[in-house]
């Protein structure tokens, strides 16, 4: 009976798995309906250098896929399965590779601590429940972008880019922002990590131009 009991379990954390997969992938074919994918040779090579360089860090054992999305808009989500999408609007609000590792990091997060992908979509969680999920995937953010070499002092502007813009007058109604920011900070501070870290721009510069290329 413990046997039946133990397969069958995993027959259905199989079976919950495949269907959070196809979740994912519906989601991702209806975004990529509505925007254009980034293919570029250049794009792709860059992004997976950088998923790898930060899921060497994790030893959850998990792969991840980042689509590039582009539209002027500012959104990073993870859609569920380790299928992650970044819009070009959204990085090129930002300064650096290390920023971007933020973000990405972020995403990744919320795979490794198993949030609902409908409870942090970057604009939309301002409850007590999806600040929570924000706050948690930002300090696990944080060590994975900090083992993995970079400044994790920059994932304050990331954020703040990604909430106000390059201007500070395009904002995001979040209501968290400033809490997160917050948060931020006293991680960094109370986690008794020193410097250096990179933050990487030449080659993020270089990156960012190839978005403006044909698809």
């Amino acid at each position: 009976m413990l046997i039946c009991c133990v397969l069958l379990g995993c027959s259905t954390e199989k079976e919950t798995r495949l269907l959070e997969y196809r979740a994912a992938l519906t989601q991702l074919d209806i975004l990529e309906r509505q925007y254009p994918t980034l293919r570029n040779p250049q794009l792709l090579s860059y992004i997976s250098y950088l998923t790898q360089r930060l899921n060497a860090q994790t030893t959850t054992g998990k792969s991840y896929r980042v689509t590039l999305l582009k539209d002027h808009q500012r959104f990073a989500y993870h859609l569920g399965s380790g299928l992650i999408v970044l819009s070009s609007g959204l990085i090129q609000q930002l300064d650096n590779e290390a920023q971007l590792a933020f973000l990405i990091a972020h995403e990744m997060a919320h795979y490794q601590l198993k949030h609902s992908s409908q409870e942090h979509r970057f604009s939309l969680s301002s409850h007590k429940k999806g600040l929570q999920a924000e706050i948690e995937a930002d300090t696990l953010a944080l060590g994975i972008m900090a083992l993995a070499g970079y400044d994790p002092r920059v994932s304050v502007y990331a954020l703040s880019r990604a909430y106000l813009g390059r201007d500070g007058k395009n904002s995001i109604s979040h209501p968290s922002f400033e809490e997160r920011i917050a948060h931020i900070g006293e991680r960094i501070r109370s986690s008794g990590w020193k410097p250096p870290g990179v933050v990487q721009k030449r080659e993020f510069v270089r990156f960012q131009r190839a978005l403006n290329t044909p698809l």
